[in-house]
């Protein structure tokens, strides 16, 4: 750092000197310059901010002062009228950190900093040049800047000084903006504070009174708006007080003004008289308006909307009409007096209002939804058309006139609707409903008013339909969490429709997220809604129909046959009481050939196959619905891949372009998805029929704007985009990819457990390692690493994201990184482990939704900001390399024909190295030979690991170690980051028995991705090691491990003041707790791995257990090292590109360093390699030997089993 210090200094200084000597403004301005200047400044930045030591405060003066003299020549150089004030900005801010000005401050700068040189005229100019500048450059510094002047000159005015109460509305006036784009409430606290400080030293009659009352009222409804309804009363007293004054034009009053004779200073001069304080009244009527409508809200009182509409009138009057904001509260408040009255007038008002609002707002303009849904309702309810005085009777006192408008009248059109017409009703059964946006409370509850209102349940059910059926058209994920949420309000659905309209989102949900706590409660509800009807109950027949829907996805999730039975039963039931001549009829023909479609999953048979396409073709012949094509389409895919013949393929092919023929989106995203792999199948099977047009408009196919849910198209874009690499069309391959990528992310649903996630993620095997080998093919091998980066372990970078370190925003927008960290601190708050282990999500589904929501919406806002659009981007490869020190990150990666190792250095370019013999029929045939081994029981897995393992050892060794070692330095230092399949495997053992091997020539780490290393090796050291030692010998349900209490007393001998956790003091609650307090971790226990959802594994304690997700959400600052001396901790399972384990997990929960194993070890073995791994590592604070430690370990067992690679080839290290 020091030496990187003092590179920069140099270079900053060359370039003022060379710009002192010469005038070459190119010495000041271009990327370099930026580049340098951002580096000095965070090189400037002390490792606690709170205490710098004494080296860092000396790096500060220097940095500080060349970065501010910098700045301000960048101003100078340039005539007045053209000088950029953000680079004044950065002059003052830089040179304050001094605290003084002093000799090295250039030019005019002194007058403007604190110091004897300070001109307080020159000050408040200088602010609200800044000022005036932050409406335009958003770049936060300006308004930051604005407000440490204004505080400055405040501080230097007596009270009792003639311009005391103006420079103080200067900087009550920036607060009060400073509020509004940040909504930081220290702001509106500040604003409070300084006109109230003010008020007490005015007299009575000072005309600047009013202005300081109204900016307390306005500060007091943002604190109102935050939940702070103890304001309300406070806010509408004074706001009333305000109003009752006259107000004046507050401006400085020039006297005795002197002149300095310098261009700059005099502009500063000039500024400062002619600046006034904004006029207050429209904002105020406006600000007391929404107060005394919140109060109607809560108390009901008549008079308070009244009071709130004829306020919103006269400031709209005021502005003649011209203020958007003010038009938009305007409509909102005719809207709700004609909830309260129903009279129509009021509709009529609120609709013109909207309509003048559309004609001077900007697209952009916060309220473009619900003020646009009100002028819509003049298409929806032509207003020449006469409405009835009462709709539906009124019971509810306090009104609700605009609910059951709602209900009777618009909530019916969505059906037949457009889109935007659609989406316009929606809002306005938000609105009716009176929870527009649906903000959920930290309570987990939709705020839902008037639930004892007969008209509320069925506003609710309605709204959660219409969000549903909006989700299913377009596929945006909040429509169906909404949908949900406000289900989850209802008081309880009871009728038959209602439960069927739940269970129905839920399905939705299910389908689209994996989420099972979902899939139950449609499992439930459903059934509750059958047991409701009646037989002749016309919805009973629809509600069997979707009951059995819910338990054919019940089957495929759980793997049980006794749903699918059910299903059948349901199916088959319905279809025979349905008549052939009935509407339903192909429908519920459809639905039956879906059971045998599953049973022939389940059992294999194609007997059941051949059924299933018997329904289809049968209903297709009747209906010739598209997503019964679709239907179709997808049986005979599944025929040829059971048998071969291509004739089913084509026939595949032939029913999903029919499929095509439809304008529902939700049909065609899905169609097209099966159908880019039909044709990606059929380029296999019968090369010759695909041609290059076919690829060609599979490509624009999958690429169309394409409304549903994202995971259709991103499995589309990945079929194609794989056809592309297949048919040597490299650049369209990579396009096409990296679209799936992206797709790919949308589509997670980050608010669900890991394990769902993990689910979803599963159907899109294979597309990490074609986004890499598409990347080697166009000849871009840094590609290819971003590519790895990108496509894989997405779940991991989700979670690495909210723990990124934000220091550096927190520098330049204190408030947003506040903001952005409490969000974050809430999405990874640690699970809550009860005394008898069970676990307890502290946040919950709905927050989860909400917070993600949340942290979208403070990222998109940063990367908004000037110098932050790559904030929390994925980092390039430039970025990231800087942590590979001291060795080589080899990525692997294979073909159908060949393999491929990227070599990827600190300091150079990457290296692909050729692997002609690994391909990837061998890999998926070794790999299956791997799980099956070690699964197997333990009798057969005891004599087949061994020999399975040394077969697999020696094909890595020839197919790919060999190869990279070859080009690669003698012993080098090697992290391997294998994907697909090949991250089951144990490339550090790689090596042909009786000769040397990786063991004897590389030290080999694991890492998942590049960044995940980066993560670990910016982690600070502990300064002192608290080792935690967890052992079970005896744990229910699984075999005695006699080794442990060996193990945990050898380590406990030498570690006897730290915790020893053992038998029934080692429970879930009890460890979890002490992991919070350690640095060094021991695990001797049993652990379970699932090969299908390696997510799910956990650790196996007394009373519980800490599953991948529960130990993942720990925050663990100085953590160093966990050794896991379980089974198959380090398992990767059947998603090798998604590696959560029980490894992973670890590393997230901030250990460095994790000592892990890929199989089951056993119990003697494994405790002899703790025991010997301890003996060889330093006792020390830090684990940096313990790569080194493990191989010399690893040798060490060879020497006494050479024939049992199950026994020394099993532990791995990952981290740095």
């Amino acid at each position: 750092m020091r030496m990187r210090f003092d590179d920069l200094t140099t270079r900053i200084r060359s370039r003022i000197d060379g710009y002192r000597r010469s005038g070459d403004e190119r010495l000041l301005f271009g990327a370099a310059v930026e580049s340098e200047v951002e580096e000095l400044a965070d090189a400037c930045r002390a490792a606690d901010p709170a205490r710098p030591s004494d080296t860092e405060v000396d790096r500060q003066d220097v940095g500080w002062s060349l970065l501010g003299t910098l700045f301000f020549l960048r101003f100078d150089s340039r005539p007045l009228a053209q000088r950029d004030l953000t680079d004044l900005t950065y002059a003052l801010f830089f040179h304050w950190q001094k605290g003084s000005a002093s000799a090295d401050v250039p030019g005019t700068l002194g007058a403007l900093l604190p110091g004897p040189a300070a001109d307080v005229t020159s000050q408040v100019g200088a602010a609200v040049a800044l000022f005036q500048h932050s409406m335009a450059d958003l770049d936060p510094m300006n308004l930051r800047m604005t407000l440490i002047l204004l505080e400055t000159v405040v501080a230097a005015t007596p009270a009792k000084h003639r311009e005391y109460s103006l420079r103080m509305g200067y900087l009550v006036g920036a607060n009060l903006v400073h509020l509004r784009r940040i909504d930081d409430l220290r702001a509106a606290d500040e604003a409070i504070e300084l006109s109230q400080r003010c008020l007490d030293v005015l007299s009575r009659r000072h005309p600047d009174r009013a202005w300081f009352l109204a900016a307390i009222t306005s500060a007091r409804m943002a604190r109102v708006r935050h939940g702070s309804h103890g304001d309300l009363k406070h806010a509408i007293a004074t706001g009333e007080r305000a109003l009752k004054a006259r107000e004046r034009r507050v401006r400085l009053r020039r006297m005795n003004r002197t002149r300095t004779g310098d261009p700059f200073l005099e502009a500063l001069a000039d500024l400062a008289y002619s600046y006034e304080l904004s006029p207050f009244r429209p904002q105020l009527d406006s600000e007391l308006a929404e107060a005394y409508e919140l109060r109607y809200r809560l108390a009901r009182g008549p008079k308070d909307l009244d009071r709130a509409i004829s306020l919103r009138e006269r400031a709209v009057a005021m502005l003649n009409g011209k203020a958007p904001d003010f038009l938009a509260g305007l409509a909102d408040s005719y809207i709700v007096r004609y909830d309260r009255d129903g009279r129509r007038r009021d509709l009529h008002q609120a609709v013109a209002a909207a309509t003048k609002y559309l004609e001077i707002a900007r697209p952009d303009h916060p309220n473009q939804n619900v003020v646009p849904a009100y002028a819509a309702l003049a298409r929806l309810l032509p207003m020449g058309e006469r409405l009835p005085d009462r709709l539906v009777p009124a019971p509810w006192p306090d009104g609700g006139w605009f609910k059951r408008l709602w209900l009777a009248r618009l909530a019916p059109l969505v059906v037949e609707a457009h889109v935007d017409d659609a989406d316009a009703v929606i809002t306005l059964g938000e609105r009716a409903l009176g929870v527009p946006g649906l903000l959920f409370a930290l309570d987990e509850t939709v705020q839902v008013p008037n639930l004892d209102d007969p008209a509320t349940d069925r506003t609710v059910i309605a709204l959660s339909e219409l969000y549903a059926v909006r989700f299913v058209k377009l596929g945006t994920k909040s429509d169906i969490d909404r949908a949900v949420a406000l289900i989850e309000q209802m008081t309880g659905p009871q009728s038959v429709a209602d439960l069927g309209t739940a269970a129905w989102a839920h399905k939705l949900r299910f389908a689209a997220s994996h989420s099972t706590q979902d899939l139950d409660i449609a499992v439930a509800l459903s059934e509750r809604a059958l047991q409701a009807a009646n037989d002749d109950d016309h919805g009973r027949a629809r509600i069997s129909h979707e009951l059995a829907d819910v338990y054919r996805m019940k089957a495929r999730t759980t793997g049980q046959p006794d749903f699918l039975r059910r299903a059948a039963e349901l199916s088959e039931q319905l279809l025979a009481d349905t008549p052939p001549d009935s509407p339903q009829w192909a429908r519920r023909t459809a639905a039956v050939g879906d059971t045998h479609l599953e049973w022939f999953h389940v059992t294999a048979d194609r007997t059941e196959l051949d059924r299933a396409i018997d329904h289809y073709q049968r209903a297709a012949d009747v209906e010739g619905h598209p997503s019964v094509w679709t239907k179709l389409g997808n049986a005979h895919h599944f025929r040829f891949r059971a048998t071969g013949d291509v004739a089913d393929l084509r026939l595949a092919i032939d029913n999903f372009a029919l499929s095509q023929r439809t304008d529902d989106d939700t049909v065609k995203s899905v169609s097209v998805a099966a159908y880019c792999a039909a044709y990606r199948h059929l380029f296999d099977a019968a090369p010759e029929d695909v041609r290059t047009d076919d690829l060609e408009a599979l490509a624009e196919a999958c690429t169309a704007p394409m409304r549903g849910e994202p995971v259709h198209q991103a499995l589309a874009c990945q079929a194609v985009g794989s056809l592309a690499l297949a048919m040597n069309r490299p650049r369209l391959a990579v396009r096409l990819l990296n679209q799936a990528v992206d797709l790919l992310g949308t589509a997670t649903w980050r608010e669900t457990d890991w394990p769902e996630q993990e689910a979803l993620l599963g159907g899109f095997q294979g597309l990490a390692s074609e986004s890499i080998n598409a990347q080697l093919a166009a000849g871009d091998p840094v590609g290819a690493v971003e590519a790895a980066e990108r496509s894989r372990a997405l779940i991991l970078g989700s979670e690495l994201d909210i723990r990124a370190d934000i220091a550096g925003l927190a520098t330049t927008v204190p408030e947003l990184a506040d903001r952005l960290t409490r969000v974050r601190d809430r999405l990874t708050t640690p699970m809550l482990i009860d005394l008898v282990g069970a676990v307890h999500d502290n946040v919950g589904r709905n927050n989860r939704v909400q917070l993600w929501s949340q942290y979208d919406e403070l990222i998109a806002a940063v990367r908004e900001l000037p110098g932050h659009a790559d904030f929390l981007r994925p980092p390039s490869l430039a970025e990231l390399r800087t942590d590979i020190q001291g060795g080589f990150v080899v990525l692997l990666t294979a073909t159908a024909n060949h393999g491929d190792a990227i070599v990827v250095t600190g300091d150079a370019d990457p290296i692909r190295v050729a692997l002609p013999q690994l391909t990837s029929a061998d890999i998926q045939a070794h790999a299956q030979a791997f799980l099956d081994a070690t699964s197997a029981p333990p009798l057969t897995r005891a004599w087949r690991t061994p020999r399975v393992l040394t077969d697999i050892l020696g094909w890595l060794w020839e197919s790919a170690v060999e190869p990279v070692l070859a080009a690669l330095p003698r012993q080098p230092r090697i992290w391997w980051l294998p994907t697909g399949m090949l991250g089951l495997f144990p490339l550090h053992a790689a090596g042909v028995a009786g000769h040397p091997g990786a063991l004897d020539l590389a030290l080999s780490s694991y890492i998942p991705t590049l960044r995940a290393l980066q993560h670990a090796r910016q982690r600070a050291r502990p300064a002192v090691r608290r080792q935690l030692i967890v052992a079970l010998e005896h744990t229910p349900d699984f075999p005695s491990l006699p080794g442990t209490a060996a193990e945990a007393a050898a380590l406990h001998t030498q570690h006897p003041n730290h915790p020893l956790l053992t038998g029934v003091g080692a429970t879930a609650s009890a460890v979890a707790a002490a992991l919070t307090d350690c640095t060094w971790a021991h695990f001797a226990c049993h652990a379970s791995a699932d090969p299908n959802t390696s997510s799910q594994a956990a650790l196996h304690l007394h009373h519980g257990e800490l599953s991948v997700e529960t130990i993942g959400r720990l925050r663990l600052e100085t953590a160093e090292l966990a050794y896991l001396s379980a089974c198959s901790t380090a398992a990767r399972g059947r998603h090798t590109d998604e590696p959560l384990n029980l490894a992973s997990a670890f590393h997230l929960a901030g250990f460095r360093h994790v000592i892990a194993s890929l199989w089951h070890l056993d119990d003697t073995t494994a405790a002899q390699a703790a025991q010997a791994f301890y003996g060889t590592l330093p006792d020390a604070t830090s684990a940096e030997g313990a790569a080194d430690a493990l191989r010399t370990v690893a040798r060490e067992l060879r020497t006494q089993h050479p024939d049992r690679p199950d026994l020394w080839a099993a532990l791995i290290h990952s981290g740095p």
